[in-house]
């Protein structure tokens, strides 16, 4: 039976109190040397005094001026809709077919931090892409000001059914208050269609924040993705591909850039199902100063999905004296008869003679480096073919910092 949105949303809230109780953070160390790639002691005890950002005074956040919608602090603001884009949110009292997908990606009783995603969310959006249509939309997502710990949770649905052709801006930023931040974006893709998607994903300063994304493809759809990050106070950024359609293809680029102390776990994972399915995740992240960046995935190709292809490629540039980088590809292949199943990993160390051949020619120790990011950061927006120049000017709000 059909559900309100609004309705939907109590289920889940419900169901995440139960799950945020029983459940640990994380019951597996990542690794034999670093148990926690994720700090979930910053997560713990943000939560354990958090209130709600719109209880907490959460203000400030003002258009930027390009979105098309933007959701801020659990309240929706609609600038323009592009024509035959449809919209539902928690306002909308009546019910819808669409309803059922809130949750369906992304499960409460899943780990702890999706529990206390559902357990501070108040609003959400659904976004349908019609059969046959192409159109583009920006989605600004603002986690207000708080002037104590605070949590604000996002929820974005995307529907891009058959036929279809979606380019999609997501765009999150916080102001740097005190209050954590989390973003769920859950994407259907049905036969035939296409995403073109970019993702800006800014951590938080003061508090932890994390972004979520899940996509699930259907045969012969096709998502092309590129996300740009930053490191936070601790800032999870996590990503999973499920290609679950013959010939489903899925490309995707991430850059996270950590500074000063921040710290930043990225994870990408895609798991195929279906036969001749194609991915190709590459995922970068550069240290500098202190801080500490790590870039992992896992790419899982099932006894069901043979001929399949994936390449994995993840790798840290470190920068500075005291920062610390890692990474971690890995591959599960349950079939014998695949394409292609390769996986890389690197961690590189700028040395000071290195730099110092590029302060040499007039550049300063800061140019030096930022020149190196930003030769990275056109590497993870250059494979986009229609979003690219807005990517590139997005970005700077995170390169530029």
């Amino acid at each position: 039976m059909a559900k309100s949105i609004a309705d939907r949303i109590a289920e889940l809230r419900q169901e995440a109190e139960k799950a945020y109780r029983s459940m640990e953070w994380q019951p597996i160390g990542d690794s034999p040397t670093t148990k926690y790639y994720t700090d979930w002691h910053v997560f713990e005890k943000h939560v354990a005094v958090a209130e709600p950002v719109e209880m907490a005074g959460g203000d400030g956040c003002k258009p930027r001026g390009d979105e098309n919608v933007a959701l801020i602090g659990g309240h929706i603001r609609v600038t323009s809709l592009p024509q035959d884009v449809e919209l539902y949110t928690h306002l909308d009292a009546g019910e819808t077919s669409y309803t059922s997908l809130l949750g369906g990606l992304v499960k409460p009783t899943e780990s702890r931090h999706f529990a206390l995603h559902y357990r501070f969310l108040t609003s959400a959006v659904v976004v349908v892409f019609p059969r046959g249509v192409e159109a583009k939309l920006h989605l600004s997502l603002c986690t207000p000001y708080a002037k104590q710990p605070a949590w604000n949770s996002n929820h974005v649905v995307i529907v891009v059914e058959k036929g279809s052709k979606a380019r999609l801006i997501v765009e999150d930023y916080s102001l740097n208050g005190f209050s954590g931040y989390s973003t769920v974006l859950e994407a259907y893709l049905e036969e035939n269609s296409s995403l073109e998607l970019f993702t800006l994903a800014p951590g938080a300063a003061r508090a932890p924040s994390m972004n979520i994304q899940r996509f699930s493809l259907n045969k012969g759809s096709s998502l092309v993705s590129s996300l740009v990050g930053s490191g936070g106070l601790m800032h999870r950024v996590e990503g999973l591909a499920l290609l679950r359609g013959e010939k489903a293809k899925l490309v995707h680029r991430g850059l996270v850039v950590g500074r000063r102390e921040e710290r930043a776990d990225y994870i990408y994972d895609v798991a195929h199902f279906a036969p001749k399915t194609y991915s190709r995740p590459l995922l970068y992240g550069i240290a500098l100063d202190s801080s500490t960046v790590v870039v992992r995935g896992n790419s899982r190709v099932s006894e069901t999905a043979k001929w399949s292809d994936t390449v994995l490629e993840a790798s840290v540039l470190i920068l500075g004296d005291r920062a610390r980088g890692y990474s971690a590809p890995m591959m599960e292949i349950d079939t014998g008869d695949v394409e292609t199943a390769v996986h890389h990993a690197a961690n590189y160390r700028i040395r000071g003679d290195q730099l110092f051949y590029l302060q040499s020619r007039g550049l300063t120790y800061e140019e030096s480096s930022a020149l190196l990011v930003r030769g990275i950061s056109e590497k993870t927006i250059e494979h986009l073919q229609l979003l690219r120049d807005e990517a590139a000017k997005l970005s700077q709000r995170i390169l530029a910092a």
